[in-house]
């Protein structure tokens, strides 16, 4: 009798989980199916669905895209008003400003990876893909960039590192735009993990890089005029 108790529970259980899962499949596959179409004809370009994150409820869900280039941006959907949010454009600028900003690092011989992230006006409602960047800046008073990064300790150097804070100061004066930067130096076995995740990561911030137990950290920022703290405390904290 105990047996045959435990068998039914067992059966149950099984049939349980396995409605659940498919549950969550069609859920998943519904969610993809409001926002794809509607960021597709909004931007006119194709994209790729390349992780959904853990739901908290079932109304909401986070996305991660890529579009062809390579240029990844969060979705959000709202399952029940089919409401779609994303940060394609501010992605477009990020991903443009933090080719330069990855430039300063390796022509000063750095091993960098990072995520860039810009402060700016809502800017929800633009659709022009080939925006430039001073357009943007004009538009949408883009007055901060904020930067992640993870530095492979064995790549920098004091005079690296002094020479890439003044080449970032070079573009902060250029663009007029303050440039606040939270570096994190890695051994290299962590830093080689670091690089492989931190693009297909949701949420960025200075906790995210406690899991790679890192040497040391600094937060600085970089306008035309001024570095915050010094240069000489970076390059003793980083160096």
């Amino acid at each position: 009798m105990i047996k045959n108790i435990i068998k039914v529970g067992l059966i149950v259980m099984g049939v349980l989980s396995f409605l659940g899962i498919e549950g969550c499949v069609s859920i998943d596959s519904r969610i993809v199916n409001i926002a794809k179409p509607q960021l597709e004809e909004k931007y006119n370009t194709e994209f790729e669905v390349l992780s959904i994150g853990n739901r908290t409820d079932m109304k909401t869900a986070t996305m991660i895209f890529e579009d062809i280039n390579g240029i990844r941006f969060t979705v959000v959907v709202d399952s029940e008003t089919n409401e779609v949010e994303d940060d394609y454009i501010r992605s477009i600028i990020a991903h443009k400003i933090g080719g330069r900003l990855k430039k300063c690092f390796e022509d000063s011989n750095i091993d960098i990876c990072f995520r860039t992230f810009v402060i700016c006006d809502d800017c929800a409602q633009e659709t022009n893909t080939e925006i430039s960047l001073d357009d943007f800046s004009k538009q949408y008073n883009l007055r901060q960039i904020m930067v992640y990064c993870a530095i492979d300790d064995s790549s920098s150097t004091e005079q690296s590192l002094k020479s890439t804070i003044e080449n970032l100061q070079g573009i902060s004066k250029e663009k007029n735009i303050d440039i606040s930067c939270s570096a994190f130096s890695l051994d290299s076995t962590s830093f080689a993990e670091c690089s492989e995740k931190i693009e297909k990561a949701y949420d960025i911030n200075n906790t995210w890089f406690d899991q790679y137990n890192p040497i040391k950290n600094i937060v600085f920022t970089v306008n035309k005029d001024t570095v915050n703290p010094e240069i000489e405390k970076i390059i003793n904290e980083l160096g």
